[in-house]
């Protein structure tokens, strides 16, 4: 299993697994770190190298080991979010993997799985589950634990985003960068950006239906959105490309540019459709915004 070519950018989190891989020689532990880099390379959206490096640790995994098997199915939740946004087949791995990671007394997978169920039972509306996965996430890992605490952190942000509390809000996108930071994980604070301008394009999109906008504060929000565009592009990151088209477009409309949005609706929308962010039929048809992420956060 080999090296991968890769941005600069996103290069400190997985050369870190690759230094532990090397130096270590269990076999079983060094075939989970195989499936920890499979993870953090599909984070970074090289899904072919996650893909590989799972088809082979299958491939030797004939005794079904726990452990392996459980880090396994937590690599192949992160593809079925970050490929295919596919919350629902997600969720059915990161369960699985949490329930074995519990029985294996596998600490740092329980508590990584607990803040990715939070995630997803969040994007779901299942408010009461996503805060019990929550508490567990946090009350179970150490507090250097940056991919569990990172993405509890992020769950807690966009919830009070959602909440209107911007200010506090702010606060956890904060720690949530912070872990990513520790952790070199330039993904994460890809997210953590686009996440923090989507809610605050969704929220002066009703307030321009409401009232008005004060030209300040188009003026922010379109510099993040325009941020989290120019990481985004360096990162190559797959499905946030559709959807900051769309967040770009409703700012346009609350400019009255009405042409250009239209324009930008149409370019992107068949886009938005082919990657599974909003269904072709139905009362769902655009529920998800802004930028196809149903004022939830996207990733």
């Amino acid at each position: 299993m080999s090296s991968v070519n890769r941005p600069a950018l996103s290069l400190r989190s997985i050369s870190r697994l690759e230094g532990q891989i090397n130096h270590c020689f269990d076999l079983s532990e060094r075939n989970i770190l195989f499936a920890k880099k499979a993870a953090a390379l599909t984070r970074h959206s090289f899904f072919v190298e996650a893909k590989d490096i799972i088809n082979k640790l299958r491939a030797i995994n004939i005794n079904y080991d726990p452990r392996l098997s459980a880090w396994v199915m937590f690599a192949e939740g992160q593809i079925e979010h970050f490929e295919r946004l596919n919350t629902n087949r997600a969720r059915d791995k990161f369960i699985r993997a949490h329930l074995i990671g519990q029985v294996a007394k596998d600490r740092e997978l329980s508590t990584a799985t607990a803040a990715w169920l939070a995630h997803c039972d969040f994007v779901e509306d299942r408010m009461h589950d996503s805060a019990s996965y929550l508490a567990k996430a946090f009350s179970w890992s150490e507090a250097l634990v940056e991919e569990s605490r990172g993405r509890a952190y992020l769950v807690l942000a966009d919830g009070f985003s959602m909440a209107g509390q911007a200010v506090v809000a702010k606060h956890w996108y904060s720690l949530a960068r912070t872990c990513a930071v520790e952790a070199g994980d330039i993904a994460m604070q890809n997210v953590m950006l686009f996440n923090s301008a989507a809610f605050h394009v969704s929220h002066i999109t009703l307030l321009d239906c409401l009232s008005t906008v004060a030209a300040d504060e188009l003026k922010r929000t379109k510099l993040e959105v325009e941020s989290a565009s120019n990481l985004n592009a360096a990162l190559s990151m797959a499905n946030l490309t559709s959807m900051i088209p769309i967040m770009q477009a409703e700012l346009l409309v609350i400019e009255k540019q009405w042409m250009r949005a239209e324009a930008n609706f149409s370019q992107h929308l068949p886009r938005l459709e082919q990657d599974g962010l909003i269904k072709a039929h139905g009362a769902q048809s655009f529920r998800r915004w802004p930028g196809g992420c149903d004022g939830r956060g996207c990733r």
